[in-house]
């Protein structure tokens, strides 16, 4: 294709009927991902610009490296501990030793009263 000046038009551009030009863009998604690394010699190893900071996870313990860049690029690693957080709620084992003993003596309390029942009744047909 060619524009009102006999040139060829570069790929991807559009030029308006005034011989304006007007490039394409294709508008890309910034991606995000997590970076993991293998102990404190792979997160010396990260390539970063200056003037840069990271988090990056660490797949040999339950560490997070802080890596921090200065205005000439020069790096510095600083390692924090990570724990998982549980969820789940932690049982109560009092509470539930009360409970149980409260179903048993429940539990107990009709048993004797049906035996009782049925004791009075084959003794009353005697």
């Amino acid at each position: 294709m060619f524009n009102n000046y006999g040139f060829p038009t570069p790929a991807g551009a559009n030029f308006s009927t005034s011989g304006q030009f007007y490039p394409q863009y294709q508008v890309k998604g910034q991606q995000y991902d997590i970076i993991r690394v293998n102990g404190k010699n792979g997160a010396e190893a990260l390539q970063m610009p200056p003037n840069s900071r990271l988090l990056v996870l660490d797949d040999t313990a339950p560490i997070v490296w802080l890596c921090q860049t200065d205005g000439a690029g020069y790096k510095t690693v600083q390692p924090y501990s990570i724990t998982p957080v549980n969820t789940e709620p932690q049982t109560n084992l009092h509470d539930l030793e009360q409970r149980i003993a409260a179903l048993e003596g429940k539990f107990n309390e009709q048993s004797n009263t049906s035996s009782n029942k049925r004791s009075k009744s084959t003794d009353d047909s005697k």
